[in-house]
C-alpha cells in the first residue's frame, strides 16, 4: 500500500534519485577519506623527518660552540685592529700635538688672569681717587669679557 501511495504521489522517483545521489556522495566521501589518510601519513612522515633534522642540527652545533666561535672571531678581529693601529699611529706626533694644546691653554689662562688683574688694578686706582664710589661687579665682568674677546680675535 505504501508503494502504491508513493507511486500515486510520485515520491518513488524522487526517493530513487535521492538514493542514487546518496550512493554517489558516499563514494566521493570514501575517496576523499583515502586521500586524506594518505596525506595524513605524508604529513606525519614529513614531521618526523623535520624533527630528525632538527635534532641532528642541535647535536652538531651547540650554543656553547657558537659562543666560542664568535668570541674567537671577535678577539681575533680586535687584535688585528689593535696591531694595525699600533703600526699606523705615530705617538710622538700625538704627544707633540697634546703638548701644544696644553701650552695654548696655559697661555689663555695667563692672558685671562692678566686681564682681570689689570682691570682690578684700574678699578682699585679709581676707587682710591674717588673715594666712596661703590664698585660695580657687573661692569667689571663685562669689561674683562670684552677685552678678552678683543684679545682672542687679535
Amino acid at each position: 500500500m505504501k508503494n502504491l501511495l508513493r507511486d500515486w504521489l510520485g515520491i518513488n522517483e524522487e526517493k530513487f534519485a535521492l538514493e542514487v545521489q546518496l550512493n554517489t556522495l558516499q563514494k566521493k566521501l570514501d575517496e576523499l577519506d583515502e586521500k586524506y589518510k594518505d596525506a595524513d601519513s605524508r604529513i606525519y612522515d614529513l614531521d618526523s623527518s623535520i624533527n630528525e633534522v632538527k635534532y641532528e642540527v642541535e647535536e652538531k652545533v651547540s650554543e656553547w660552540d657558537l659562543d666560542d666561535r664568535v668570541r674567537d672571531i671577535a678577539y681575533h678581529d680586535i687584535d688585528d685592529i689593535k696591531n694595525d693601529l699600533d703600526i699606523d699611529i705615530d705617538y710622538s706626533e700625538i704627544a707633540d700635538t697634546v703638548f701644544d694644546l696644553v701650552i695654548q691653554e696655559i697661555e689663555h689662562r695667563d692672558m685671562i688672569q692678566e686681564l682681570v688683574e689689570q682691570k682690578l688694578e684700574a678699578i682699585t686706582n679709581e676707587a682710591r681717587e674717588s673715594e666712596g664710589t661703590p664698585l660695580d661687579i657687573t661692569e667689571i665682568v663685562e669689561d674683562v669679557v670684552e677685552q678678552l674677546i678683543n684679545k682672542l680675535r687679535a
